[in-house]
């Protein structure tokens, strides 16, 4: 199996600074552009399934890079959940309110605290995606659109290892490669078509 995992295009939480989470929050202009812009570089390869997360950001870009495709949605690749009380709130002015216990939480990527989730929690949802790909005969090419933290939890389950997470940074819908074989997976390529 090939496995294509693609980072949907900037979103307006992402220029803004304000948190995303599980907030149905739209692409810009540029977000599109970018979007695009990977729909030419992927245009020539065919897609047996395109699943994309279920949040807005995700879908459009499905769109664009795949215009009139049709695709499922899976609810296990959005983004870490930060808590509906951070939700496209500023970050700044996040921190400013919650303080230290919002320091931390950003720090360790741990949003319990605030009713959302931490990295293992994400990383564990995914996993759950990725092991119900193992029903997909090795012969298909898979597309993937989601979020850098999904992509991420898909990085850790392949190598088998959970890194800190912004070790390795992704762009706004840049996409990676991965191959499952005889039941192994391997990472192929990371942040190709990075603008």
């Amino acid at each position: 199996m090939e496995l294509y995992v693609i980072r949907h295009g900037q979103s307006e939480t992402n220029v803004d600074r304000r948190f995303g989470g599980w907030a149905q929050v739209p692409l810009t202009e540029k977000g599109m552009n970018q979007a695009r812009s990977t729909h030419e570089k992927l245009k020539g390869i065919k897609f047996d399934r395109i699943i994309s997360s279920d949040l807005l950001r995700a879908k459009q870009t499905t769109e664009l890079v795949f215009p009139g495709c049709v695709y499922s949605e899976d609810r296990r690749l959005r983004e870490i959940n930060v808590g509906a009380v951070l939700e496209k709130k500023c970050r700044i002015a996040s921190l400013e309110e919650y303080g230290e216990p919002l320091r931390k939480a950003m720090e360790n990527r741990d949003y319990r605290a605030f009713d959302g989730e931490s990295t293992e929690d994400q990383i564990r949802r995914v996993a759950e995606f990725m092991d119900d790909l193992a029903a997909i005969p090795d012969d298909e090419r898979i597309a993937v659109v989601c979020h850098e933290g999904s992509l991420f939890s898909v990085l850790c389950y392949v190598l088998g290892v959970q890194l800190k997470y912004h070790q390795i940074e992704a762009g706004n819908a840049s996409y990676s490669r991965f191959k499952r074989q005889n039941g192994v997976w391997k990472l192929v390529s990371w942040n190709e078509g990075s603008l």
